[in-house]
């Protein structure tokens, strides 16, 4: 049984500031998938549902930025498109679902013949290469793509 009570967060009061992390350095790191989740998202201009691929992966942080401040551990995510058919599931034809080609490549499991899954992925390690993107006048960690990991 837990001991969680909500009405302790709740009417928590608290004099401390709640300070953002700064984002990792631009660059190559190692991290571990996490479960996937599918995202709908509607079009605003046609009211069409499109869907994504969430991905969180688990940055491995290195040692000397963790000795600045940052956390043994961050997680990303990168949204992946995801190209159905008229039946709803994936399309696998020719120059369909890229995005997961990219993650399959990355990860040694886009072999003809061999089964992939997504379930099969999470836990594998895969390299990442993050950069920033601005929001609101502060810089975020953007995935801007995946290989193999060394």
């Amino acid at each position: 049984m837990s001991l969680f009570d909500p009405t302790l967060i709740l009417n928590a009061e608290t004099t401390e500031v709640n300070t953002r992390r700064p984002p990792l350095p631009p660059g190559d790191y190692v991290a571990i998938i996490q479960t996937p989740k599918i995202r709908p998202w509607k079009k605003p201009d046609t009211e069409e549902t499109v869907y994504f691929l969430s991905i969180p992966m688990k940055i491995q942080v290195p040692a000397e930025l963790q000795a600045e401040g940052q956390p043994a551990e961050v997680t990303v995510t990168q949204d992946i498109g995801l190209d159905l058919t008229e039946n709803g599931t994936l399309d696998n034809s020719v120059g369909k679902n890229m995005g997961q080609r990219r993650y399959r490549e990355a990860l040694g499991m886009n072999v003809p013949g061999e089964s992939f899954s997504w379930a099969k992925a999470v836990g594998q390690l895969i390299g990442v290469k993050l950069g920033h993107r601005e929001y609101n006048g502060e810089l975020y960690e953007d995935v801007k793509g995946v290989h193999p990991a060394a």
